[in-house]
C-alpha cells in the first residue's frame, strides 16, 4: 500500500482562530461561513463547531465549491489522491458541488493555500470552472456573489433583491396573520397523525422505537404550520404541548385497543378512559408512560432546529444571506486572481457567540430596504 507523506503544520483550530484566519485571508465573514475567491472559483469556508457526538472534523473548517458541471468520479477519485497527504477528505455535494473537509488538527493558513491550489489546479486542467448562472433566472452577467443555498455563487442583484423581499414579506405577515385556533387544531391532528408509526410499533412489534418519537413534535409543527398558525415564538411551545396532549391520546389508545382484545367488546372511548384511571394508580400510570415521555423528550431535542423555527427565524435566515452580498466582477481576472473578494465596508456587530467579536461584511442596506 502506498504510504503518504502528512504535509502541513498540525494545529487545533478554534471559532477565535477561525475568524483571525479569515481576516488574515481578507475573506467576508458572516457569522460561522466566510467568503472569497481563489483564482476564479468563489468559495464558503464554513466553521465546523464541536458537536454533542464530537464528529471527526469537529472544530476544523470545510471548503464548499459549486462548478459549471458535475464533475466525474474519475476526477474526484484524483482529486482525493492529491489531498490525501494534507489529511483533507473529499466528496461531492448537490448540484455540482465538491466539499474539502479539513479535520481539527489541520485546519491552518499552509494546508488551506496547498489544498485549494492544488484543487484548483486540477479543476482546471479538467475543464471545469465556477458556476456562472444566476440561481434565480439562469442567465449569467451575473453582478455580486452571495450565499445561495450552501455555496457562494455568482447571481443577479436584482433578481436577489426580489427574492428577499417577497420572502421577507411572506415571513413577516406569517407572524402578523393567521390563526391560534386553526394552528392548534392543525398541530393536534398532525401529532396524531405523527403518533401512528410509534403505534404500529408499539401494538405491533411490542417496541419503543425512539427515532419515531420525534415525528410527534415534527407532525405537531408542520401541522400547526400547514393550518396557517401564527408563526411567532409561541409555535413551540404549542408543539410542545400538542406533542405532550398526543402521549396521552396513543397511552388511550393502546388501553382501548387492550380492552378491546381482552373483552371482545367496543366501548366507548370515554367509558375506557374512566376505566383507565379506576384501574391504574399514579405509580402505575408513571411507570406505563414514563418511557415514552422519555423518548418524547429526545424527539423533541431531535427535533428542536425544526421546530423552533418561526416567521423571525425567517426573516434572520434572509437578513444572513443579504449580508453575504457582495460585487461581482463578471469574469475579470485582475478582480478575481486572489483569495479575497471585493467587499463593501465592514461593520462591527455583536453576535451570539462569546469567544469572539467578529467582523462582518453588509451592504449599507438590505436588499429589501427601500
Amino acid at each position: 500500500m502506498e504510504e503518504f507523506q502528512v504535509i502541513g503544520e498540525v494545529s487545533s483550530m478554534n471559532f477565535k482562530e477561525f475568524s483571525e484566519f479569515a481576516r488574515a485571508q481578507q475573506l467576508h465573514q458572516v457569522q460561522d461561513d466566510a467568503f472569497g475567491i481563489y483564482d476564479i472559483f468563489p468559495y464558503r469556508l464554513s466553521y465546523n463547531r464541536q458537536t454533542a457526538s464530537g464528529t471527526a472534523n469537529a472544530q476544523g473548517f470545510t471548503v464548499w465549491l459549486l462548478l459549471d458541471s458535475k464533475p466525474d468520479d474519475a476526477l474526484v477519485k484524483e482529486l482525493r489522491a492529491v489531498v490525501h497527504p494534507f489529511k483533507v477528505s473529499v466528496s461531492q455535494s448537490a448540484e455540482s458541488g465538491i466539499r474539502l473537509s479539513f479535520p481539527k488538527k489541520w485546519a491552518n493558513g499552509e494546508t488551506f493555500d496547498n489544498v485549494l491550489s492544488k484543487t484548483t489546479d486540477l479543476l482546471r486542467n479538467h475543464g471545469l470552472s465556477s458556476a456562472s448562472q444566476c440561481p434565480i433566472c439562469g442567465t449569467q452577467n451575473c453582478d455580486i456573489l452571495l450565499n445561495w443555498k450552501g455555496f457562494y455563487r455568482p447571481a443577479h442583484q436584482s433578481c436577489v433583491q426580489s427574492t428577499l423581499s417577497t420572502g421577507v414579506e411572506t415571513a413577516r405577515n406569517k407572524i402578523q396573520n393567521g390563526s391560534y385556533l386553526t394552528g392548534i387544531l392543525g398541530a393536534l391532528v398532525g401529532s396524531f397523525l405523527g403518533a401512528i408509526p410509534s403505534f404500529l410499533s408499539i401494538w405491533f412489534g411490542n417496541q419503543i422505537v425512539a427515532f419515531l418519537f420525534a415525528l410527534i413534535p415534527l407532525g405537531a409543527y408542520f401541522g400547526y404550520k400547514l393550518a396557517h398558525g401564527k408563526m411567532n415564538r409561541l409555535v413551540t411551545v404549542i408543539t410542545i404541548v400538542a406533542s405532550f396532549v398526543q402521549l396521552f391520546v396513543l397511552e388511550q389508545m393502546l388501553f382501548y385497543f387492550n380492552v378491546v382484545v381482552v373483552t371482545g367488546l367496543h366501548p366507548s372511548i370515554f367509558d375506557t378512559i374512566t376505566k383507565y384511571f379506576q384501574h391504574y394508580t399514579v405509580s402505575d400510570i408513571v411507570e406505563s408512560v414514563g418511557m415514552e415521555v422519555l423518548f418524547l423528550l429526545l424527539g423533541i431535542w431531535i427535533s428542536w432546529q425544526m421546530i423552533t423555527k418561526t416567521g423571525y427565524s425567517e426573516v434572520s435566515s434572509l437578513q444572513t444571506t443579504a449580508a453575504t452580498i457582495q460585487p461581482y466582477y463578471n469574469g475579470s481576472t485582475a478582480a478575481q486572481n486572489t483569495t479575497a473578494a471585493a467587499v463593501p465596508t465592514s461593520t462591527t456587530i455583536s453576535t451570539p457567540h462569546s469567544c469572539a467579536e467578529e467582523t462582518y461584511m453588509k451592504p449599507e442596506k438590505d436588499p429589501w430596504e427601500n
